[in-house]
């Protein structure tokens, strides 16, 4: 229902007080029935009123957030799974790579192991 129409009613509803005695005499008219049943009666439909408006807007934030929700599962998702396919290529290339530095020093040790031989039978041979 349109604002306009609730204010209608508020401002109706806002010139009777909560007192026993009414300020003027409820009489019945032909157009518009002001009576305490009546007024009651529009009070009760303005609040349901309200009351379903305030259950759209809570219903409408409430699936924005789910949505909002939805979205960041996913992104953290894929962050996780980016995360977790670097975090097991990176042992795969630190091995590969320590490998090739364990292969390098061997060969560098069998080449020193090489020249000591050689400069020791080297240095033999001359003696002799």
């Amino acid at each position: 229902m349109a604002k306009g129409k609730r204010k209608n009613l508020t401002n109706r509803n806002q010139d009777h007080s909560a007192s026993s005695e009414p300020s003027m005499p409820t009489t019945a008219s032909p157009g518009y029935p002001n009576t305490p049943e009546k007024l009651d009666s529009d009070l009760k439909a303005y609040f349901m009123m309200m009351l379903e408006d305030i259950k759209k807007d809570f219903n409408n934030s409430l699936q924005e957030i789910q949505e909002n929700t939805a979205k960041q599962v996913e992104e953290l998702k894929k962050e996780a799974q980016k995360s977790l396919k670097e975090l097991q290529e990176n042992p795969t290339k630190q091995v590969m790579e320590l490998n090739k530095t364990i292969q390098d020093l061997k060969r560098e040790v069998e080449n020193l192991r090489c020249r000591r031989f050689h400069k020791k039978h080297g240095h033999n041979n001359q003696r002799k």
